[in-house]
C-alpha cells in the first residue's frame, strides 16, 4: 500500500479493540485489492429485514461472521457500518423483499454463503465465552508533559487514558418466565448504553425500571396509567455481553395475568445513571404484558381463571 495513503499524527494513537464500527479512510489500491471493497464483505442475499421476539426490526444485509449461534447483520453503508449481533431463538419472521423466510432458512442460507472466501473489511467480533467481558474502546491522548530527558527516555505520564463516554440508551424489554409456576414470571429488559457511533459501552451504573400498564380510563388515576412494577438494579460491567446486558424483573403486588381489568400492553420505562456522565432514559411501549392466547380468555369467560385446573399457578 502506497505510504501516502496513511496520516499518522506523531502525538496521537488511536485503538479500536472489539468494537463493531469501522472507519475506512479511502486511498489507491494496487489491482490485486481490487475485490476487497464493502460489496465483497456482506452476502449476495441483499437487504433483510428481521423481527425480534421484542417488536422490534432491524433492516441490513448478512455479515459474514453470521454463524450457528448469533445472527450478524450490517446496517450502514459507506465509511461507518454498524455491525449487530442477534440471537438466533429471538428470530422470529425474517423478510427479503416479497419472500418471507424461516430463521432456520436464512441460517441455512447464510451458512451456505459462508463456504465462498471473502477479505473482511471489518476486524472479526468478539467470540462468546463462558467468561466473556465486552472489550473497551480506549483513546489514548497526546502527551502533554516535559519533554523526553537527554536519554531519550520520557519525564514524567506519557498520555492518559479516557473510557469511552456514553451518549444514549436503547432498550429492549419482553415477557419472560423463569420460575416454576406456569403464568409469565415478570419482564426481561436488555440494555444497551452505546457511544455517538453506536459503540457498546460496558459500565458501572444504577438502573431504575418502571412498568406501566393501562386500565379503562374509568377506573385508572386520570389518564388510565398504572405503574405496576418498579425495580431498581446495579450494572457492573461484567454483565455485559455481545448482546448487552440482561435483567430480570419479576411481577410485584399486581400481576397482569391475574388482574383482568389491566390491558393487555403496557409501557417500560428505564433510566440508566451513570456517575460522572450523567442519566439517561429510553421507553419502549406496546410491550405485551399477558400473552395473547384465545384459550385462556374463553377459560377466563367461562370459569373465572385463565389456566386450568392441572396447571400450577401461583396468584
Amino acid at each position: 500500500m502506497d505510504s501516502s495513503c496513511l496520516l499518522v499524527h506523531r502525538h496521537a494513537a488511536i485503538a479500536l479493540i472489539g468494537v463493531a464500527v469501522s472507519i475506512a479512510t479511502p486511498c489507491r489500491s494496487s489491482a490485486a485489492d481490487n475485490d476487497s471493497g464493502p460489496a465483497a464483505q456482506t452476502t449476495s442475499v441483499g437487504q433483510i429485514s428481521v423481527s425480534v421476539a421484542s417488536g422490534r426490526t432491524f433492516v441490513g444485509q448478512l455479515d459474514p461472521q453470521t454463524d450457528r449461534d448469533l445472527l450478524w447483520l450490517r446496517i450502514g453503508d459507506g465509511a461507518i457500518v454498524l455491525r449487530r449481533p442477534i440471537e438466533w431463538g429471538r428470530v422470529v419472521r425474517v423478510r427479503q423483499g416479497t419472500k418471507q423466510l424461516t430463521a432456520d432458512d436464512l441460517q441455512s442460507l447464510a451458512l451456505g454463503l459462508k463456504q465462498a472466501p471473502h477479505r473482511p473489511l471489518l476486524p472479526p467480533p468478539p467470540v462468546p465465552a463462558a467468561d466473556w467481558t465486552v472489550a473497551k474502546t480506549w483513546l489514548t491522548i497526546p502527551p502533554t508533559g516535559p519533554a523526553p530527558n537527554g536519554n531519550g527516555e520520557p519525564n514524567g505520564q506519557r498520555g492518559t487514558e479516557l473510557p469511552p463516554t456514553v451518549a444514549s440508551l436503547q432498550i429492549e424489554a419482553e415477557l419472560g418466565h423463569w420460575t416454576w409456576t406456569v403464568e409469565p414470571s415478570g419482564i426481561v429488559v436488555y440494555i444497551h448504553p452505546t457511544t455517538a457511533d453506536g459503540t457498546l459501552v460496558p459500565i458501572d451504573g444504577t438502573l431504575a425500571v418502571d412498568c406501566i400498564a393501562q386500565r379503562p380510563a374509568s377506573q385508572g388515576e386520570g389518564n388510565g396509567l398504572d405503574t405496576i412494577g418498579r425495580w431498581t438494579q446495579m450494572v457492573r460491567p461484567t454483565d455485559f455481553g455481545p448482546l448487552g446486558a440482561e435483567y430480570r424483573f419479576p411481577f410485584q403486588a399486581v400481576h397482569p395475568e391475574f388482574d383482568y381489568e389491566l390491558l393487555p400492553h403496557g409501557i417500560v420505562h428505564a433510566r440508566l445513571t451513570v456517575p460522572g456522565q450523567g442519566t439517561f432514559e429510553a421507553s419502549q411501549a406496546m410491550v405485551r404484558l399477558r400473552p395473547y392466547s384465545s384459550v385462556r380468555d374463553r377459560l377466563q369467560q367461562q370459569t373465572g381463571s385463565r389456566y386450568a385446573p392441572i396447571e400450577e399457578i401461583n396468584p
